[in-house]
């Protein structure tokens, strides 16, 4: 086979699809097929035979997709070759036209015969898997609770554009007890969030800018007080965070995190005396930062998919 259309329509791509479209890799040796561009918009092609019967059909408009262009050529030469391809897709070919064979002028070679190489018969794509991944990281926090804090997160992500996250978190931060009038408070942190990702990919490398909104509850523990207390706040923040992930191997990534937490609405802890005037009390900071190390495994699509 020998194609001449410019560079929409490749000769190894015609060859597997009308090899496709045959439903078998070989045809009669003694078939040529010849397919040329005769104005932008029309392809043209001539069958021969070593017996010199020649016939020729045209595409006229061609499809503006190369890949369509190409299987729609791909199927008027196999209904040239075997008519029973019509059969199978529902429709009648157009009839043959005779062509005379084009002869040589003296002291010029004969043009080469093209032929119709056997390939292996396409498979079928399958359509492609939306990545989604399970992280779990240790955490440690300093002023997202009053001083410093450790715990873990717990997160699952999805691809839902090729360089756009979006992932849900779980987080337990535990806050180091502080002292606060004649006593000390130990705050636990529990939250969920909701983030949106844009991402940047590199090879094993995979870099992620992430804004999520924090929703959760402080459970604030009393010690050393005439009577201890615990008692529930709620807590709403905003968390800004650059994630590094790098893949160890198809589908486990080391995963790097750091971010800045905002409190929208913090817990503010008090100490009051049995009049209920306020003795001392610590409000929350205006931000406080946050660091994790974790693994990321692909439950579904490959490391760095996308």
């Amino acid at each position: 086979m020998t194609v001449a259309t410019g560079p929409c329509i490749e000769a190894a791509d015609l060859a597997e699809t009308t090899a496709s479209w045959l439903g078998r890799d070989t045809v009669d040796a003694s078939v040529r097929v010849e397919v040329y561009a005769v104005t932008p918009d029309r392809v043209a092609f001539r069958l021969r035979t070593d017996d010199g019967v020649t016939a020729q059909r045209e595409l006229s408009p061609v499809p503006g997709d190369c890949a369509d262009r190409t299987a729609a050529v791909g199927l008027l030469i196999a209904l040239a070759i075997d008519e029973r391809v019509s059969e199978a897709v529902g429709i009648s070919p157009p009839p043959i036209a005779a062509v005379t064979p084009a002869r040589p002028t003296p002291g010029q070679d004969a043009e080469p015969a093209p032929r119709l190489e056997a390939r292996t018969r396409p498979e079928p794509r399958r359509p492609a898997q939306t990545p989604v991944a399970f992280g779990i990281h240790g955490v440690g926090s300093y002023e997202v609770l009053p001083g410093a804090g450790v715990g873990g997160r717990a997160s699952v992500s999805m691809r839902v554009r090729p360089r756009l996250d979006v992932a849900v978190d779980v987080l337990a931060l535990g806050g180091l007890p502080f002292a606060l009038g004649e006593g000390e408070t130990q705050p636990t942190l529990g939250a969920a969030s909701a983030s949106v990702c844009p991402l940047l990919v590199r090879g094993r490398l995979e870099l992620r800018l992430c804004i999520a909104p924090v929703l959760g509850l402080v459970v604030a523990r009393g010690q050393g007080y005439p009577k201890n207390e615990t008692i529930v706040l709620p807590w709403l923040g905003a968390r800004t965070s650059a994630d590094l992930t790098v893949a160890v191997s198809k589908r486990v990534g080391l995963a790097f995190d750091v971010g800045v937490v905002a409190p929208l609405v913090g817990a503010r802890f008090d100490v009051r005396n049995e009049g209920g005037i306020v003795q001392e009390r610590r409000d929350p900071a205006g931000a406080g930062l946050s660091g994790g190390l974790g693994v990321v495994v692909q439950l579904r699509g490959a490391q760095g998919s996308g």
